[in-house]
C-alpha cells in the first residue's frame, strides 16, 4: 500500500498540467457517473424509521407512509424522469417558485418539465458505460482478428470441414441470441462445447483445408469501410429489439473494430518475424500458446494506446447518435438528446452550454490521456 501512494504521488510530480487536467476531469466523472442513483432521485440514501436504520443499498424499500424519524436525502430531489409541471417550458436556472434551495432546478429543466441537472447525472453514466463497453468491446473484437490474420496470414491457418461447418452454425446462433435471446448463455455456451466434442469424435480422419483468414479480414474491413456510418447504425440498432446501453456499446463497437483490428493485424505481423518467435516455433509449442505467451504481449501496447482514443470517439459518437434522435428506445436520458431538445427552443441557452460543455471536458480529458501514453510509449 505504502509502495502504491508513492508511486502514485511520483507520477503526479511527474505529470505536466495538461495530463493533471485530464486526469481529474475523468475521475470527476467517473465518481458522478458511478454515484449516480445516490446523487439525484426523490428517495432518501439514509432513514430511520420504527423497524431500525434502512440504506439505500439494503432490500428494505423506502415507504412515504412510514412513521420516519430521520433521513437523508440525495443532493437532488428530482429523478430524470420526473416531470415538474410548475416548471414546464424549459425554465432557466434558479428560476423556478420553490422557497427551499434543494427544490430549486439548478440547471433549468426541459421544455416537458424535467430537472436538467438530474438528467445531466444519468447522462454522466450512459456516457461513459458506452464510451468504455465500446472501446472494450472493439478492442476485443480486434485482437481476436487482427491477431488471427496477422499471425496465420492466408497459409498456414487449417481447420476440418465438420469444424468449419459447426462454427458457421455457432456464430448463426449466437447473433440469433444477441438479437432475441431466446436461450440463456450458460445453456447456449455448454452447447456449444457438446457440438464441438461431438464433431471431434466424429470428424477421426481429420481431414484440413487453408483458410485464407487474412483476405477474409481484411476484406470484411474494406467493406465496412465502404458503407457509410450512419446507414450501418440504422441498420446495427434495428437488429436489437431493445435499444439500451449495451445495445448501443455493441452498435458503436461494430462501427470501431476495422481501424484497430488493421493496427493489430499490422503489430502482429511485425512481431512474429522476431528472431525469438521463429525459436519457440520450431520448440512445437502450440500457435494459442505463442499468440499469447510471446507475440500478443509485444504487439497489444500500441493497440491499447490506440483504444485509449476510441473511448472519446465513442462518447461522441453516443452523443450524436442520441442526438439525431437515434438512440435508447425508452425515455433514459443523455447528453445527446438534452442538446437535441434546444432544437425546438433557441432560446434555452442551458440546453445547450452544460450537455456541450461536459462532453467537450470528457473527449478532450481522455485524448489527452491517449496523447500522453502515446508519447510516454515512444519514449520506450
Amino acid at each position: 500500500m505504502i509502495a502504491i501512494t508513492q508511486n502514485m504521488r511520483s507520477f503526479w510530480k511527474v505529470a505536466d498540467k495538461r495530463l493533471r487536467f485530464a486526469m481529474v476531469v475523468i475521475v470527476f466523472f467517473v465518481i458522478i457517473g458511478s454515484l449516480s442513483k445516490l446523487l439525484v432521485g426523490p428517495n432518501p440514501i439514509v432513514w430511520k424509521d420504527q423497524t431500525g436504520i434502512h440504506t439505500f443499498f439494503s432490500d428494505d424499500l423506502f415507504m412515504v407512509d412510514r412513521n420516519i424519524e430521520w433521513q437523508i436525502g440525495p443532493l437532488m430531489p428530482y429523478s430524470p424522469l420526473y416531470i415538474d409541471t410548475n416548471a414546464s417550458g424549459a425554465q432557466a436556472p434558479f428560476t423556478s417558485e420553490e422557497s427551499s434551495f434543494w427544490f430549486e432546478h439548478w440547471l433549468g429543466t426541459d421544455q416537458l418539465g424535467r430537472d436538467v441537472f438530474s438528467s445531466m447525472i444519468y447522462g454522466t453514466r450512459v456516457a461513459l458505460f458506452v464510451g468504455l463497453s465500446a472501446a472494450l468491446i472493439a478492442l476485443f473484437i480486434a485482437i481476436v482478428l487482427g491477431s488471427a490474420a496477422g499471425y496465420y496470414g492466408d497459409r498456414d491457418f487449417k481447420i476440418s470441414w465438420m469444424e468449419l461447418v459447426c462454427l458457421i452454425m455457432m456464430l448463426c446462433i449466437w447473433s440469433y441470441q444477441l438479437t432475441y435471446h431466446i436461450f440463456s448463455s450458460f445453456w447456449l455456451f455448454m452447447i456449444s462445447c457438446l457440438l464441438f466434442t461431438i464433431i471431434r469424435i466424429v470428424d477421426r480422419k481429420n481431414r484440413k483445408i487453408s483458410i485464407p483468414l487474412d483476405k477474409i479480414i481484411m476484406r470484411s474491413i474494406e467493406v465496412m469501410n465502404v458503407l457509410p456510418g450512419l446507414l450501418l447504425i440504422l441498420v446495427l440498432l434495428s437488429v436489437f429489439q431493445v435499444r439500451g446501453m449495451l445495445s448501443m456499446s455493441m452498435t458503436i463497437a461494430l462501427l470501431m473494430w476495422p481501424k484497430l483490428t488493421q493496427f493489430m493485424r499490422a503489430e502482429m505481423i511485425n512481431a512474429k518475424t522476431k528472431n525469438y518467435i521463429t525459436a519457440v516455433k520450431a520448440s512445437g509449442m502450440s500457435d494459442i500458446f505463442i499468440i499469447w505467451r510471446h507475440v500478443l504481449p509485444n504487439a497489444l501496447p500500441p493497440v491499447l494506446i490506440t483504444a485509449a482514443f476510441s473511448i472519446s470517439s465513442s462518447i461522441l459518437l453516443e452523443s450524436t447518435i442520441s442526438f439525431l434522435g437515434l438512440g435508447f428506445s425508452g425515455v433514459e436520458q443523455t447528453w445527446g438528446s438534452l442538446l437535441a431538445e434546444a432544437r425546438t427552443n433557441f432560446s434555452a441557452w442551458w440546453l445547450v452550454v452544460f450537455p456541450g460543455l461536459a462532453i467537450f471536458l470528457v473527449v478532450m480529458a481522455f485524448n489527452i490521456l491517449a496523447e500522453k501514453l502515446t508519447e510516454k510509449w515512444r519514449q520506450i
